[in-house]
């Protein structure tokens, strides 16, 4: 993403549809909003690689979603 990261574009987002859930994905851990999902106004981030399980675990935590839905 030229000129942008993620932090921005989860902003960028919520500000024109703060009704919408968004997770960050990345491959690195950092400090700052990137790092802090609340911070960045992301609902959750997940590390690369992640798993079906992960996702899973997201899902089920902020939706209730679960496998047998």
């Amino acid at each position: 993403m030229s000129g942008l990261n993620g932090t921005d574009v989860v902003q960028g987002i919520k500000r024109t549809r703060p009704d919408v859930a968004v997770v960050m994905m990345s491959s690195t851990m950092v400090r700052g909003p990137a790092g802090h999902p609340h911070l960045s106004e992301a609902l959750a981030f997940l590390k690369k690689p992640f798993y079906p399980n992960d996702v899973d675990a997201v899902l089920k935590c902020y939706f209730g979603v679960s496998e047998s839905q």
